[in-house]
């Protein structure tokens, strides 16, 4: 096996996880492993992430992958044709079987198991189908599950915490205009994002606002980096209130996003893609889990502390994260208030 694709048409956190099995790939001989998934989300690790290519699934005829009946382009042919090996992880995102944001996977399952027939029509030799979804009996991180799984077709499966870097030419501008918009040197800072993929997933903003006024009191500089989907979901008196707490970087890119986390390394945030974004990027990384699993769905990497409810409250309290933080920023440095 020299060349491997990966299929996945999940969003960030999901793609992040998957790292690993891009690892994986590389560690079983692949000397080329591309995506075919979503461009904005797959790029941010092209090649920091150890992917050499996107494919873009939206554009360029690769849809017609989707349509049992449709043509599939010559190129469509000639580009999946060239790969020894397919991953296909579609049902586009890991769902958790707790969590209804996420019930739309199950359609997209009916997607990822017709694909293989089409994947073969390419040529491809080896085509591998991977549930990302867990499996009720799975004990571990879901990421493992998706190891085992490689194991199981006769691959080796060994990959360690997902891992990406980006260039000097990323970081410097985001250090900029964290600088420029919250004050101070951007590596003494603690990014705060207070989102998630689902409501149900948030640490109250109340509490948010605790937290951010406890740093700010204690002299640990604070930015806010809300994206569209807070802007969307939250309620227009949270974010106001969130505002008046501490400065906020928005509208970025998943790449400025990435480069402000990267560059700051120290983010607090819920149970996201964010966290696990930060968590690849070798940030000091607090995830505040609430009704979720932190044993399937925890962040991985050296850095990261997972906060969670204590027995028989819904979310953490705010001196439990605070013990979570790092060393310059947590219990031993701070006084609680």
């Amino acid at each position: 096996m020299d060349r491997a694709l990966l299929i996945h048409g999940g969003a960030i956190g999901d793609f992040v996880m998957s790292l690993r099995v891009v690892a994986a790939l590389r560690n079983a001989g692949a000397g080329f492993v591309a995506v075919l998934g979503r461009r904005n989300i797959v790029s941010i690790a092209v090649p920091g992430g150890g992917v050499d290519e996107v494919l873009d699934l939206d554009v360029g005829g690769f849809h017609a992958l989707f349509s049992p009946n449709a043509e599939l382009p010559r190129h469509v042919r000639t580009h999946l044709g060239a790969f020894d090996l397919a991953v296909n992880m579609l049902a586009s995102r890991a769902a958790s079987p707790d969590d209804p944001q996420d019930a739309s996977a199950n359609d997209s399952a009916e997607a990822g198991h017709g694909i293989r027939a089409r994947l073969e029509e390419t040529g491809i030799r080896h085509v591998i189908d991977i549930d990302p979804r867990p499996r009720p009996d799975w004990p571990d991180h879901i990421s493992d599950q998706w190891l085992s799984d490689l194991r199981a077709v006769g691959m080796d499966g060994i990959a360690g915490p997902p891992r990406i870097q980006l260039a000097q030419s990323v970081l410097d501008p985001a250090r900029r205009r964290l600088e420029a918009t919250a004050g101070g040197a951007a590596e003494h800072f603690v990014i705060i994002h207070p989102g998630s993929g689902g409501l149900r997933k948030c640490w109250p903003v109340s509490s948010f606002v605790k937290l951010i006024d406890h740093l700010r009191t204690n002299g640990f500089p604070v930015a806010l980096l809300l994206g569209p989907v807070e802007w969307e979901r939250f309620h227009d008196a949270d974010l106001r209130r969130l505002r008046s707490a501490a400065p906020v970087v928005e509208n970025c890119s998943l790449h400025e996003a990435a480069a402000l986390i990267a560059g700051s390394a120290r983010f607090i945030g819920n149970d996201s893609g964010m966290a696990h974004l930060a968590a690849a990027l070798g940030a000091q990384t607090v995830t505040i889990f609430g009704p979720t699993d932190p044993r399937l769905w925890r962040p991985l990497g050296e850095h990261v502390v997972v906060s969670r409810p204590r027995q028989g409250e819904t979310w953490p309290r705010m001196e439990d994260v605070v013990q979570s933080l790092p060393p310059d920023v947590g219990i031993d440095s701070v006084h609680l208030t």
